[in-house]
């Protein structure tokens, strides 16, 4: 799904998602290196709780971190044994690491949504629930209404 949506990436572009589960990763969790085999993109994604990110080298070159960059207060930067991160930021520091990356447009976010609508439909889901805090997809969401989407 990650190689789908790299290919389809425009110069610039970030690749976004969310929903990995970590407890999926048998007690230990994926690393940046499996993200950058897939593209040279920067790449951020949010586990399915919101607790974590996982970020490839490109996003933590974009967001200046490395070997000497310490954790924030309240987050984790994870490291391997040489010190490296390994592009799991938990916590406070993937929170940190949302407020630096560009943010998406608001034709970026309607064609998210409508593209995940319409996966949704095909597999038979008529409704979902929303919890993201972007006050901005309450417009989109009507937007989507109104013309019947």
């Amino acid at each position: 799904m990650l190689r789908d949506a790299a290919k389809k990436l425009t110069p610039g572009q970030w690749l976004r998602g969310r929903g990995w589960n970590k407890n999926l990763w048998g007690g230990q969790f994926p690393d940046k290196k499996i993200l950058d085999e897939i593209t040279s993109a920067p790449v951020a994604l949010s586990s399915k709780d919101g607790h974590l990110l996982w970020v490839n080298s490109a996003a933590l070159q974009f967001a200046k971190i490395d070997s000497s960059t310490p954790d924030p207060q309240g987050g984790v930067i994870e490291k391997d044994e040489r010190g490296e991160p390994t592009g799991i930021l938990k916590e406070n520091a993937a929170e940190n690491f949302f407020d630096i990356i560009p943010r998406m447009s608001y034709i970026e976010k309607l064609e998210s949504v409508c593209a995940a609508q319409d996966h949704l439909f095909k597999l038979g889901i008529t409704g979902c629930g929303d919890c993201d805090e972007d006050r901005e997809l309450f417009a989109i969401y009507n937007a989507l209404d109104v013309r019947g989407c």
